[in-house]
């Protein structure tokens, strides 16, 4: 089975954030198809053993929702429509995309997972920058987070240094005691509000992305790629 190499997971991780927090864009097409390209080939990098066939016919769903794609897509301002519709507002937002929400008795924003992933921040270093128009638990800032770990990890030499180590450890305790607590029940309302739609296909990914991540390594080997996103963080982790 594949397992992505990690400049790909890095950017599956940064391409996620910006469509959770801005939609899909047409300069990440691009990206997209780079990263399902190396998760579906045979015999790439990316192949080694570790990665359960839910990511594969995830990733495989995903490339035909983006089949035709690109700047000149008629689609654009749909896609755009449904990206408010589902996680913006201004009336009901059927699947909105804070973790507060989704693990909260109130399902209200800004609860105590929202300071919970700030003080998993603030112990890397980090914060939101469009903090108080952003709040904490933002899927997309989430995601750009456990993609910063990540990448902290390849830098310090990867699971067989120290800070390696500990870089790997944060990601996995990230993912598992916040986006994989609730990204699932996300998922599940964003296919029964836009069934068969690109952000259906989008969550589904998401949510195999996250357990393969979570369940099938600790190799954060190779060159790490800057990550770009709308929930940036002021410093590295450790630093």
């Amino acid at each position: 089975m594949p397992r992505l190499a990690t400049r790909h997971r890095i950017a599956a991780y940064a391409l996620l954030s910006r469509a959770f927090l801005d939609g899909v864009r047409a300069e990440d097409c691009d990206g997209w198809r780079d990263v399902l390209h190396a998760l579906l080939s045979d015999g790439s990098e990316a192949v080694a053993p570790g990665t359960d066939d839910g990511l594969r016919e995830t990733g495989r769903r995903l490339r035909e929702a983006l089949v035709g794609v690109g700047p000149d897509w008629p689609g654009w301002e749909e896609a755009r429509r449904e990206h408010l519709r589902l996680f913006v507002g201004p009336y009901h937002v059927p699947a909105p995309p804070y973790e507060s929400v989704y693990r909260s008795p109130q399902r209200l924003v800004m609860q105590e997972p929202a300071h919970a992933v700030r003080r998993a921040y603030a112990e890397a270093g980090v914060a939101v920058e469009r903090l108080g128009e952003i709040p904490d638990d933002h899927l997309a800032c989430e995601l750009e987070f456990a993609g910063l770990l990540l990448a902290h990890a390849a830098v310090s030499g990867g699971p067989g240094a120290p800070d390696g180590r500990d870089a790997m450890e944060r990601h996995r305790l990230f993912l598992t005691e916040h986006l994989l607590a609730w990204t699932p029940d996300l998922h599940r309302d964003i296919a029964r509000a836009a069934p068969g739609g690109l952000y259906a296909a989008i969550a589904a990914f998401l949510v195999a992305f996250l357990r393969s991540e979570a369940g099938g390594r600790d190799s954060a080997a190779g060159a790490a790629d800057p990550l770009p996103g709308g929930c940036p963080a002021t410093e590295g982790p450790g630093s």
